[in-house]
């Protein structure tokens, strides 16, 4: 940056002196000029014949002082209106060089007041493109920018290296360079970008998120998490859980339903198992029949199962009348309630399933 500034200086030198030097030819020209205008008009006097003259009638030419005025002030033989051209040529050129000049985008003066430390190099900053808050983003450029915080002449020049897109463009249209302190360049652009602020969002705009191709299960996780601290209030441990579910693609909410998990942080290392194995070809893609899936182990047979759920039909039981005594009074007890039994469902087929409990046997 050092180096920049003092090419710029240089340039800038070379511009006033070529322009110093227009200004002095055309004053050179305007009193040759006025030197040429205020010459006597020489009127020389008709000749006549010798014969009828006499000696004393003969002008002495090298006494007379007109002359000898001529002579010394000899004026320029360029013609009037070729140098009235040429002066109109160099003052249009020197014109259109103080145009140029107050046409700079810039002043270049505002960087004569910036002390560039020695072995200074320019942090790296997160850009700001003006959709996020502003306030954190100042607090970012002073965290980087710690060891400068005095010398305000820097931290106004530099902050636009923290820059991008619209923003920079309007730290570049409203000549925010040109302010006198860096409290004025903070309170400028907190008031241009303080709607963000005052935006806060809100559980449609998490449902609302989506899980980009290029990025991780755990780069969107974060991402959607931080979106979801700003909130307020914030949504309960579940209900987080619920919310980021939803926003899942359908492959991560497949495998998802039949995992349980306490809370949002044990959400990550489950959603990048399930991540790895998409990726590894763990799992197939489900057909008509049904979920299929195979499990991959190191040395071991794949088992494919259909995962198809069979109802079986429970019959009732009969019911049985028990003769009664003499105590009863020969009333017939009430029947008895038999219960249910519940049996598992079976994973798949009898057909499949019969082969693999006879082998374990």
């Amino acid at each position: 940056m050092h180096d920049r500034m003092t090419a710029m200086e240089s340039q800038l030198q070379q511009l006033l002196t070529s322009m110093q030097l227009m200004t002095d030819q055309m004053q050179s020209l305007q009193v040759n000029q006025t030197l040429a205008s205020a010459l006597p008009e020489i009127v020389v006097p008709k000749q006549t014949n010798k014969a009828q003259m006499g000696d004393d009638d003969m002008p002495e030419l090298e006494d007379d002082p007109l002359f000898v005025t001529a002579e010394k002030a000899k004026p320029n033989n360029v013609p009037k209106a070729e140098q009235d051209e040429r002066f109109a040529k160099l003052e249009e050129k020197l014109k259109q060089l103080q145009e140029s000049r107050n046409s700079l985008p810039f002043d270049l003066s505002v960087y004569e007041k910036v002390k560039v430390p020695k072995k200074f190099k320019m942090p790296e900053f997160e850009k700001y493109n003006g959709t996020s808050c502003p306030k954190a983003h100042l607090q970012m450029y002073h965290v980087r920018m710690a060891q400068y915080v005095k010398n305000e002449p820097l931290m106004i020049q530099s902050f636009h290296a923290s820059l991008t897109g619209p923003t920079l463009n309007w730290y570049i249209m409203k000549n925010v360079n040109l302010l006198d302190t860096w409290n004025d360049v903070a309170d400028a652009f907190l008031k241009q970008y303080k709607f963000n602020m005052d935006i806060a969002p809100s559980r449609e705009d998490l449902e609302r998120m989506e899980k980009k191709k290029s990025e991780s299960f755990k780069e969107y996780a974060v991402r959607w998490r931080n979106l979801a601290a700003q909130i307020t209030p914030e949504p309960t441990n579940k209900e987080l859980m619920k919310l980021f579910v939803k926003t899942l693609p359908y492959e991560f909410r497949n495998w998802m339903a039949s995992t349980y998990v306490e809370n949002f942080n044990q959400l990550i290392p489950v959603g990048e198992q399930i991540e790895m194995g998409l990726r590894d070809g763990w799992f197939n893609e489900p057909t008509h029949q049904g979920k299929r899936f195979t499990m991959k182990k190191d040395k071991e047979p794949t088992t494919e199962v259909n995962v198809a759920y069979a109802q079986l039909a429970l019959s009732k039981a009969p019911m049985v009348r028990v003769p009664g005594n003499q105590q009863d009074g020969g009333r017939v007890p009430a029947p008895r309630q038999f219960t249910k039994r519940q049996f598992s469902l079976l994973p798949g087929p009898l057909s499949q399933v019969l082969p693999i409990l006879q082998k374990k046997d």
